[in-house]
């Protein structure tokens, strides 16, 4: 069990658990004027219940391939104080038919090409085999509004695979934020937020950890603060 200041994630059941870049993800994505949103794959429901505690309006589907992970998510979701806004499905996001969303949140598959992942759940939540990015920016085009906002993140290291099918689907960057482990070193995680319109996208680069301690940035605190407990912090 992961413990956040205003709800907990229970993962036993989930094969991909709590992690640094979905938190980061979470707290970064603003969606201020939309009322429904979709999280694509949602796992433990993390995300789904990170935009719940910080858009009050907002109604969100969650929408997980994994029976056993959907059903983690639903009772994480229903043992929240959102319960009432958020709804979890299990299914393929290809079979999800729904109205276009306002906003799409999503933790995509990227480990392409890769096999250290021994458990069949986890190979499926995130080695891609049956989700790949072309699949996943057609089912982003699909399901986002005209004037809808798209939120993800990838390794740096794949964005060469999936930002030519952004500006093929018409997926237009807005913000973008380069992250780095440690400051001073390159940065390994790209989080993307896009829209139909084009315009002048702006840039931001954070570190998670200062270089001289390991402590955490205060980027990386300021960006968080709102979710981890205080002991996070006990350095």
């Amino acid at each position: 069990q992961f413990d956040f200041q205003h709800f907990s994630i229970q993962q036993d059941a989930c094969a991909m658990k709590v992690s640094t870049d979905a938190v980061i993800l979470g707290a970064w994505a603003k969606m201020d004027r939309a009322k429904r949103v979709l999280d694509i794959g949602c796992g433990t429901g993390l995300l789904s219940l990170m935009i719940a505690q910080t858009h009050e309006a907002v109604q969100i589907d969650g929408v997980e391939v994994d029976v056993a992970a959907a059903n983690q998510a639903q009772q994480n979701a229903v043992n929240s104080p959102w319960s009432d806004r958020i709804r979890v499905i299990s299914s393929p996001i290809q079979q999800w038919e729904a109205e276009p969303y306002d906003a799409i949140i999503c933790n995509p598959p990227f480990f392409q090409g890769l096999t250290e992942a021994s458990q069949e759940a986890r190979r499926k939540a995130r080695q891609g085999d049956n989700l790949s990015p072309a699949v996943c920016c057609e089912q982003f085009d699909r399901l986002l509004s005209a004037n809808g906002s798209l939120f993800l993140f990838l390794p740096t290291d794949q964005a060469f695979r999936w930002e030519p099918l952004f500006r093929s689907h018409h997926l237009h960057l807005t913000q973008l934020l380069d992250v780095a482990p440690i400051e001073g070193k390159a940065p390994t995680r790209r989080y993307y937020h896009l829209r139909r319109q084009s315009g002048a996208p702006t840039h931001k680069n954070m570190a998670i950890r200062m270089a001289n301690n390991k402590a955490y940035t205060a980027d990386y605190r300021t960006l968080t603060q709102s979710f981890y407990q205080e002991r996070m912090w006990g350095e």
